[in-house]
């Protein structure tokens, strides 16, 4: 009796602690939600683009003790939608792009996920479909393969399925290389730069703690995903208290001095920056070549060069004015150093290279081009 009632003890105590392991708390009851974000390519239609989007904000699910309790992942909030991406402007810095929801479907079967990255796509009579995979159907067997009509002219959209009124036209061939088809790189080299607001999405905030001690936390210690941690800056930013800022980059240096692991050398030196970049840390400093290869101000930048101004000039930590443009997702001065012969090779002191942030940017598609890799 003894002897069982130990275990028991045991099993008890380590299911608290697992329980506790896997819900911490952080400064509030609130989690630490992450974010799931997939676009589709686009297609092309006159001065517009159209793609999907899939975007939801959870959190995890955990095994507690392995082989007996597993926890689902806990969705907070879901969004599968058809966006219209539409430019004005003649480009360089009047181009203007301007992002627009025109289909959402609300009625998202639970558990299923949508696969954007196997899209077939269809351009009939002024009508475009897109076609993904969501899921698995248990009863049929088979992949669940809807099918989204749009009308360009009419502005409406509907659900195919196969079923009787919702049958896919005879004429439309649906296809994974079509004429218009733009590359999803492409079309978040021009949607990815956008604020949040453009998209009409919540923030990971909404869904979690929004104490400003907790922010300051996600931050120094490399918490959550990326669209967490830019949303938490965003909020600490908005504070507008400068001493906020400044022991963020206090601490995150501290922490930075006792770490040698590759990757916070990386996330240090991005976060870095955009907090020095930030409207907090700025106020009344005046502008200088990193902060208008930051701000895509390419007339500036056009004259600090014309006035001797190194395009390969390093900050303390060894990053040139191309990383800058590359962390503030400005394609009008990335494009303009590349011309004055900023060298992509330098090394950051940590031995980090203006491609290396490049790769996981909206940028990426552009930086290559210019690369000429």
């Amino acid at each position: 009796m003894t002897a069982g009632r130990s275990i028991f003890n045991v099993l008890t105590l380590i299911v608290l602690l697992s329980l506790f392991i896997t819900f911490p708390v952080h400064g509030e009851k609130k989690p630490l939600v992450q974010t799931s974000w997939h676009r589709s390519d686009g297609i092309q239609a006159g001065d517009d683009i159209y793609f999907l989007s899939s975007y939801s904000l959870y959190l995890p699910g955990k095994v507690i003790i392995p082989m007996f309790i597993v926890t689902s992942p806990k969705v907070y909030y879901s969004n599968f939608s058809l966006y219209r991406l539409s430019t004005t402007g003649s480009g360089g810095t009047d181009e203007k792009h301007i992002l627009e929801r025109v289909w959402s479907r609300e009625d998202m079967p639970a558990g299923q996920k949508a696969d954007l990255q196997s899209c077939k796509y269809a351009w009939e009579e002024g009508r475009i479909y897109f076609q993904w995979t969501g899921g698995w159907d248990n009863e049929q067997k088979q992949s669940v393969r809807p099918v989204l009509e749009y009308d360009l002219e009419g502005g409406t959209a509907r659900l195919l399925d196969g079923a009787p009124g919702r049958e896919i036209p005879a004429d439309v061939e649906l296809a994974y290389d079509v004429p218009g088809k733009i590359k999803e790189s492409w079309v978040w080299l021009r949607a990815g730069r956008l604020s949040p607001d453009a998209w009409d999405l919540p923030s990971p905030l909404e869904y979690s703690s929004e104490n400003p001690d907790f922010l300051q936390k996600v931050i120094i210690r490399n918490l959550g995903d990326r669209d967490f941690k830019s949303a938490a800056l965003t909020a600490l930013d908005e504070l507008r208290e400068t001493a906020v800022m400044e022991r963020v980059l206090s601490e995150m240096e501290e922490v930075h001095s006792r770490r040698s692991d590759y990757s916070y050398n990386e996330y240090f030196e991005r976060m870095t920056v955009l907090i020095e970049m930030s409207d907090t840390m700025r106020d009344g400093r005046a502008p200088d070549t990193f902060s208008a290869a930051f701000d895509n101000d390419a007339d500036l930048l056009r004259r600090l060069l014309e006035a001797g101004n190194d395009p390969n000039i390093a900050d303390a930590q060894g990053r040139t004015p191309l990383m800058y443009a590359v962390f503030g997702k400005a394609p009008d001065t990335l494009r303009l150093l590349f011309e004055a012969g900023a060298d992509p090779d330098i090394e950051t002191r940590s031995g980090q290279t203006a491609w290396l942030y490049a790769a996981l940017n909206p940028l990426r598609p552009l930086y290559l081009e210019l690369w000429g890799k």
